[in-house]
């Protein structure tokens, strides 16, 4: 905190700079955007030696970061704070912790697949108890597209019938 703005703008982007520069080392994160604000509203209150008053004092800028980090590996986030609070970062006010598209693809992946092994054993169960089996798939549809003929121009939406 500085009572003059350009000295509090000046020591927040060495500061920054330094957690940046350490940040974009690690192969496992991806700084995705910075800003930051300045308040102007630090005061303290002070008693007036000469009118025995209490006084509001104006403390001084203090300029807040925003830094979004993104990561496939959860167990960075201690190493990310350790770093921003080693480098002068006088406090970490607010993270949250979401996974990046790798992680969401990976867990589509297994759902995906979980599904299927699920779908498969029930329909295995189902044709057991009729003593059926089957031979072969010939086509498969998804039910959420459109189907277009080729003789028609117009979209019709695709449905699923047993006959």
């Amino acid at each position: 905190m500085d009572k003059n703005v350009q000295v509090a703008l000046q020591k927040n982007r060495e500061v920054v700079k330094q957690v940046l520069d350490i940040y974009k080392e690690d192969k496992d994160l991806n700084v995705s955007s910075s800003g930051f604000t300045i308040d102007s509203s630090s005061y303290i209150e002070q008693m007036n030696e000469e009118t025995k008053q209490n006084e509001r004092v104006f403390e001084g800028y203090k300029v807040r970061n925003s830094i979004l980090i993104k990561s496939s590996n959860s167990q960075k986030a201690g190493q990310v704070i350790d770093n921003a609070i080693n480098n002068e970062f006088n406090s970490v006010d607010y993270i949250k912790f979401s996974p990046d598209e790798k992680q969401i693809q990976k867990a589509r992946e297994k759902l995906l697949r979980e599904a299927v092994q699920d779908a498969t054993k029930k329909i295995d169960l189902i044709l057991k108890n009729l003593k059926e089996e089957v031979i072969g798939v010939k086509k498969v549809y998804n039910i959420n597209e459109k189907i277009f003929d080729t003789n028609d121009n117009r979209i019709r939406p695709a449905f699923l019938s047993q006959g």
